[in-house]
């Protein structure tokens, strides 16, 4: 037996040798086949984006891979393999090695998104979006997006949530506007006469009576609103900024009360009311009664206590007359005397005591 050796050739790797028995007539051939080496060829990507095509890939020494494309995921783009190669589309001629090919990607700084605004509804917790004031901004994906909120009068943006931007273009910021809120604040004034129950919040109600020859209310008889407006009921609308206002009032000048007259009881401390003399009478509130103490016979009037007159009528001066004292005097001339009692104070339509 002869002992051959395999050569070594480059990308080849050779099978096993058959050796031969050597014939004498030198006709022996030993024949060795070499098979081309595998070799795997890989194709990969960072992130944000795939592979188009096979991979990995077995290719025979000096063969060609099929040509694979590497593609970015929406929002992104390709930037180059890690071997520099800058086509994203790329096959491999001439392998004589294993190998594998990394592709990256980067965000595209053009990606697109929306701002809408939305204002709060009018006496409602809805919000209404504001179509014309809509925005379509660009950014980088995967990046916060930078939405800023508008000025409304009268409105006050709630804090601004940024989102991440989506590669697709579906990114929307919602900016959401809360309607101001004002204090508008009704206030009964007492420059002149401030009435019992009246409220301070609004609608308010301001009651007055102008009296005779008032043609038209005025601050100085009848009362008006600080803005000078004379309807005594009011309601604003349309409010946009916080106010007070104040109503003021003037008394009335026919406020009723009454003047009763009391005339002292026959032999007593007592009073009884002379019903039929009870005057009805009208002065200015908040100012004193004027009741003037009438004329009785036999009757003298204690000092009249004028009244402030209140403004709902309730006022009622009572005036007292106490009946007169008269002294009743018995004389015998001569020649006898009186028995009972001389003198006698008597009251007014009393009697004396017999004599």
């Amino acid at each position: 037996m002869m002992k051959v050796v395999a050569k070594s050739y480059e990308g080849f790797t050779a099978k096993d040798v058959v050796q031969q028995t050597i014939a004498g007539d030198g006709s022996t051939v030993v024949k060795i086949y070499y098979n081309r080496n595998s070799y795997t060829i890989t194709y990969a990507v960072e992130s944000n984006g795939s592979i188009t095509g096979t991979s990995p890939q077995s290719v025979l020494y000096g063969g060609s891979t099929t040509a694979v494309t590497a593609v970015p995921t929406v929002g992104y783009h390709f930037v180059e393999w890690d071997d520099d190669k800058t086509d994203a589309t790329r096959q491999e001629t001439n392998v004589t090695a294993d190998a594998t090919y990394t592709a990256s990607f980067a965000p595209n700084t053009n990606t697109a998104y929306k701002v809408e605004h939305y204002l709060q509804d009018l006496a409602a917790a809805p919000y209404t979006i504001k179509d014309e004031d809509t925005e379509s901004l660009e950014g980088m994906t995967g990046a916060m997006t930078a939405a800023v909120a508008k000025s409304y009068e009268g409105f006050t943006a709630k804090d601004v949530v940024q989102q991440t931007i989506a590669g697709d273009g579906s990114t929307v910021v919602k900016i959401y506007y809360n309607r101001n809120s004002y204090t508008i604040t009704y206030v009964a004034g007492v420059e002149r006469f401030d009435y019992r129950n009246e409220p301070t919040v609004g609608p308010l109600r301001r009651q007055h009576n102008c009296g005779d020859g008032c043609t038209r209310c005025r601050v100085s008889l009848c009362g008006e609103w600080d803005d000078d407006k004379t309807d005594a009921t009011r309601q604003e609308t349309n409010v946009t900024a916080d106010a007070t206002y104040t109503a003021s009032f003037a008394p009335n000048n026919n406020t009723a009360y009454k003047v009763e007259h009391y005339l002292q009881d026959l032999g007593a401390a007592t009073y009884t009311i002379k019903d039929e003399d009870t005057e009805s009478l009208e002065g200015m509130t908040g100012t004193m009664t004027d009741a003037v103490a009438k004329s009785y016979e036999g009757f003298t009037a204690k000092d009249v206590v004028q009244q402030t007159i209140a403004g709902d009528g309730s006022t009622v001066v009572k005036i007292y007359y106490n009946r007169n004292s008269y002294t009743i005097t018995y004389i015998a001339e001569s020649n006898g005397s009186i028995t009972g009692t001389s003198p006698q104070s008597v009251l007014y339509g009393g009697s004396t005591t017999g004599w």
